[in-house]
């Protein structure tokens, strides 16, 4: 999670350095910028304070197996959260290719108070009952990418608001112990690798066993296995053969600059496209909310 203006301006500067190396990728990567800046400026405008979680409840609830955040009982403000929605369109409108047609369509949705609150509803029910098992498509592609972005502020609030609790440091499952995200992203830290997952949805990190696949809970290492890339030894593709699902990782051991997980994840579609041609699927959208 980007957590104040210096993460957001290097995020921003290893943008640019992508996009200076990859001229065909520049559009995609202007696109990138303009949510992801426009994702930490409205995180303070998202209308809604996490709830209070006293320390025995937050215990509890870790104990058992239960993210610190109930999202049945969250509740957006829908003020803050359809001027998020319509400074999205206005962005994807000039970015993404949208016809007028669609972008008129989104933004009749998201200007009707009623129909916003219940996608959003809609949206926090399916995220609380389990990921998506493929990716949306068409019109649902769009909505899709709109509501996770219109919540990602609230969430990453939550993230930061209950980053402190103890007993995060225990919590071994591959679902986030804040929001209940599954990760999009891993990486391996210091001199023994030690693995620590992203969060797709709230940008929250925590630590995870080597030999064990965070979608299906196969520790049988016969079955899981990595790819990595001669050219890039920083960044490898983690597979299991029994849910035949991946998840993209960077080896800080071979890093210059400590890397921003939602950046690295977003310019690194060659590891997804690698994955997919070898049969594996993502089980996640990425941290704004993409598929692809």
């Amino acid at each position: 999670m980007i957590k104040d203006r210096q993460g957001l301006d290097a995020a921003l500067a290893r943008l640019d350095a992508a996009a200076a190396e990859r001229a065909d990728f520049r559009e995609r990567i202007a696109f990138y910028k303009a949510v992801v800046t426009y994702l930490f400026e409205r995180r303070s405008a998202v209308g809604a304070e996490p709830r209070e979680i006293g320390v025995e409840e937050a215990r509890l609830r870790l104990a058992e197996g239960f993210p610190l955040m109930d999202l049945l009982r969250l509740d957006p403000d829908i003020g803050a959260a359809a001027e998020t929605f319509n400074g999205l369109l206005d962005i994807a409108a000039g970015a993404t290719g949208l016809d007028e047609e669609t972008i008129g369509r989104l933004r009749r949705r998201g200007a009707d108070p009623g129909s916003l609150s219940g996608l959003l509803g809609d949206f926090l029910r399916d995220a609380g009952s389990g990921e998506r098992s493929a990716a949306p498509v068409g019109d649902e592609e769009n909505l899709s990418f709109l509501l996770h972005v219109t919540l990602r502020p609230l969430f990453e609030r939550h993230a930061q608001a209950y980053g402190g609790f103890e007993g995060l440091e225990a919590w071994d499952r591959g679902v986030c112990p804040i929001c209940g995200g599954l990760p999009a992203l891993e990486t391996f830290a210091g001199e023994e690798g030690k693995r620590v997952l992203h969060c797709h949805r709230c940008g929250h990190a925590w630590g995870f066993r080597r030999v064990r696949c965070p979608f299906c809970d196969n520790t049988d290492h016969e079955k899981l296995r990595h790819m990595r890339f001669d050219p890039l030894p920083a960044y490898r593709v983690d597979v299991c053969d029994a849910c035949r699902c991946y998840i993209k990782g960077v080896d800080t051991r071979h890093t210059q600059e400590e890397p921003i997980p939602e950046v690295e994840d977003l310019l690194t579609p060659h590891l997804d496209l690698l994955a997919t041609r070898e049969g594996f699927r993502r089980k996640s959208a990425n941290s704004l909310g993409l598929w692809r």
